[in-house]
């Protein structure tokens, strides 16, 4: 079991791990993807905050 590099919250399982190595939870990966889709489609960093949280809650949603 490891501690996502980001909240802290243990994972169980396999963690994500990012380009740069950091390992994070499937809530905080989930932020990260949101996040960096925004980043290169050409958003800034407000449009890349409101692009994650609408994943996130998206992947609520259906469950996943």
């Amino acid at each position: 079991m490891i501690a996502c590099d980001e909240c802290g919250q243990s994972v169980d399982g396999d963690a994500h791990e990012t380009v740069t190595g950091r390992r994070l939870c499937n809530g905080c990966w989930t932020r990260f993807q949101g996040t960096a889709a925004s980043l290169v489609s050409g958003g800034g960093a407000t449009d890349a905050i409101a692009t994650a949280g609408w994943l996130e809650r998206l992947r609520r949603l259906r469950g996943r």
